[in-house]
C-alpha cells in the first residue's frame, strides 16, 4: 500500500513518498499515558531506545528496512543473502548487527506473505 500511495503522491506533488522502517525486538515496559480521556500507548526500555536507533539507519544506508540480526534469528528467518553491517548503537559498548532490506516485498513473498495487505 505504501508503493501504491507513493505513486499517487509523485504524480500529484512530484515527489515519492519515502519511509523507513525499523525492527528490534526485546523486553520493553507498557502503558496508557494520558491525561483524561486522551490517553495513548506508549513503549519505553533500552529494546525501544536500539528500535529507534536501528529506523534511523534506513536513512544512513538508504533502505525501506532495516532489521537487527537478533530478530531474524529469533523470528527463525535465514538472512544469509542479504547485506549486513556492524554499527553502534549510542549506549551500548558492543555492536549491533543489523539486516538491510532493500526489496521487502521480495522477503514477504519468500517468507509466503505477500498479499496480505
Amino acid at each position: 500500500r505504501i508503493v501504491q500511495l507513493s505513486g499517487e503522491m509523485e504524480r500529484s506533488v512530484g515527489d515519492a513518498l519515502k519511509i523507513g522502517i525499523g525492527i528490534h525486538h526485546g523486553p520493553a515496559v507498557l502503558g496508557r499515558m494520558g491525561y483524561r480521556r486522551t490517553h495513548t500507548l506508549t513503549a519505553v526500555g533500552d529494546t525501544v531506545h536500539v528500535a529507534r536507533r536501528v529506523e534511523e539507519l534506513s536513512k544512513r544506508f538508504a533502505v525501506p528496512l532495516v532489521v537487527s540480526a537478533t530478530t531474524f534469528r529469533a523470528a527463525g528467518i535465514d538472512h544469509t543473502d542479504l547485506p549486513t553491517e556492524k554499527v553502534e548503537i549510542r549506549g551500548h559498548s558492543q555492536p549491533l548487527t543489523v539486516v538491510l532490506v532493500a526489496d521487502p516485498e521480495a522477503l514477504a513473498a519468500r517468507l509466503g506473505l505477500s498479499g496480505l495487505a
